[in-house]
């Protein structure tokens, strides 16, 4: 996959797939070494942790949530949001779990297929990521399905075009350009008037506004006009900040500013 091929692309799994083919650990490598038919592994070894991928699909979640409003199952969401940046107990993690499950078992007697499809992908997404957790963008572009009442072909459901090219970008948003190419942060943008670029990152990734848990434009865009009057001129940095989004935790500029992986 080029840089080229993985801004146009819409289909979410091959680009995780992308990654996972070709990260650094060499046994992700060898669990989806089968998969050279959506994918073919180019031989790098990118810098993938488990953090990203797991905030990738709480995003793709969240966006499935509201199709769910009953089934009482933001919570175990949260809870995968705060294990991917470290500050989910081992315990938390373990009752988050069972309550998805609880979930999916509920919804499926009450035979509500929405409400199971969306809590089959919150129980996916505290699974382990790089096996378990992919499941929960099959599962939360389904729920859309489902929703839409679109009808199965040869007895199989289809996965809503729409929400997988939406989920594409959320995976651009995490991601960004960062698995073909290095970007740097000058340190004295980061200095700048007692560190508010820092700052102000810091409050848009820790103070989601919007109820779908995405991060609002307006205050992505201050933010940028706090890198620019820091001296910050890189068009990509700059543009991505002030782009329409969605903007999820995880977001590429985001993570740069504040030092995350």
């Amino acid at each position: 996959m080029t840089e080229a091929e993985w801004l146009a692309c819409t289909d979410p799994r091959r680009m995780l797939l992308y990654l996972f083919c070709n990260c650094n650990h060499p046994a992700v490598r060898a669990y989806y070494s089968g998969e050279v038919g959506l994918i073919e592994p180019d031989g790098r070894r990118l810098e993938v942790g488990e953090r990203k991928p797991r905030l990738f699909y709480c995003a793709c979640c969240r966006r499935a949530l509201p199709l769910a409003p009953e089934s009482d199952i933001a919570g175990p969401v949260e809870v995968a949001e705060r294990l991917a940046d470290g500050l989910s107990t081992d315990g938390e993690w373990g009752a988050a779990r069972q309550s998805a499950r609880a979930a999916v078992e509920r919804c499926r007697s009450a035979r509500r297929a929405v409400d199971t499809w969306v809590a089959l992908a919150v129980s996916s997404c505290l699974e382990e990521v790089w096996t378990g957790g992919i499941d929960s963008v099959t599962q939360a572009a389904l729920a859309v399905s489902e929703a839409k009442h679109v009808a199965p072909v040869d007895g199989d459901l289809p996965l809503d075009r729409a929400e997988l090219g939406e989920q594409a970008n959320l995976l651009r948003c995490i991601f960004g350009p960062l698995p073909f190419r290095s970007l740097t942060i000058d340190p004295a943008w980061l200095a700048w008037n007692g560190g508010t670029a820092v700052r102000l990152a810091r409050g848009v990734y820790e103070g989601r506004e919007l109820p779908s848990g995405t991060l609002g434009p307006a205050r992505m865009a201050v933010l940028a006009d706090a890198l620019e009057d820091a001296g910050c001129a890189d068009p990509e940095l700059l543009g991505h900040l002030r782009g329409p989004g969605p903007h999820v935790r995880g977001c590429w500029a985001l993570d740069l500013l504040l030092g995350k992986g």
